[in-house]
């Protein structure tokens, strides 16, 4: 998901997504899934193979990384193996989230900018 704080035009982001559906290859491939979404206004109507996907709010527990490409493993291991055991929480029936800061790729291949997001609920309510 796109950092909601860039003003980034449509165009410019659907290269980006491709650019990640080409890159990503999680295996086995047939059972991994890898969606994209960026916000768009209220109303918004897409072309072609994009829809709108309306997110249910959530609570998240979110880490920030700039750097290479491994910090985002790090801080998604970080998050499930140190803080959710000690948080008194547990992952919600949610994916978890890649919010970029800017475009994906935009500092090149080696630099990132995004907050790893885990939705979570407390330890106590029923899923």
């Amino acid at each position: 998901m796109l950092d909601r704080g860039d003003d980034i035009d449509i165009v410019r982001a659907a290269g980006a997504v491709q650019r990640i559906a080409q890159t990503v290859r999680s295996p086995p491939e047939a059972r991994a899934r890898y969606d994209v979404g960026v916000e768009v206004p209220a109303g918004f109507r897409p072309d072609g193979a994009f829809g709108v996907v309306g997110l249910p709010a959530m609570r998240l527990a979110e880490v920030e990384i700039a750097g290479p490409i491994d910090l985002e493993q790090r801080a998604i291991d970080w998050l499930y193996r140190t803080w959710l055991p000690r948080s008194g929480r547990v992952p919600d029936d949610q994916p978890c989230y890649e919010a970029w800061r800017g475009l994906p790729f935009g500092h090149g291949d080696s630099h990132f900018e995004l907050a790893v997001q885990l939705p979570v609920v407390d330890a106590a309510t029923p899923l």
